[in-house]
């Protein structure tokens, strides 16, 4: 019924009434009438194509949702098995290992604490030579002035 309302509907909509005619809805003109962009604001649809409006949006709304479903994949596919339970022996090989990286990064932070200590002396020295440079520079000042 649908069909064959939207067909009538369809061929009634394309034949634009001819000037002082009306086409059965009480419309002088149809230009507008369908829907189109720019079309004339507050003129209403007649019922049949608001009918057939409304049934092609719930047959596309059903169609999506109909695609949607078939085209997912079940979730029972998306859930990965289980990873296998390791060994003791394999757990104690881990263990091996995280205690030699322990070791060795004990190791580094010894080297790295070592490092920073030099660098303390080294820049206690250095400010020890710039005041005894500052020195100098004031007692040659202080002579060249006495000269003069």
């Amino acid at each position: 019924m649908i069909c064959a309302s939207a067909r009538f509907v369809s061929a009634v909509t394309l034949l634009p009434a001819r000037a002082g005619q009306t086409a059965g809805f009480g419309h002088s003109s149809w230009e507008g009438v369908v829907g189109r962009r720019g079309s004339r604001a507050g003129v209403r649809r007649p019922a049949l194509v608001r009918a057939r409006s409304a049934g092609a949006r719930a047959l596309l709304g059903a169609s999506v949702v109909c695609a949607l479903v078939a085209g997912l994949p079940g979730t029972a596919a998306a859930v990965p098995p289980p990873p296998p339970n390791p060994s003791d022996a394999e757990i104690e090989s881990g263990n091996a290992r995280v205690s030699e990286g322990v070791s060795q990064v004990g190791d580094l932070i010894n080297q790295v604490a070592t490092a920073n200590q030099q660098l303390a002396q080294l820049d206690d020295e250095v400010a020890i030579k710039r005041e005894d440079v500052n020195k100098a520079l004031v007692d040659l000042q202080t002579a060249r002035d006495e000269a003069a």
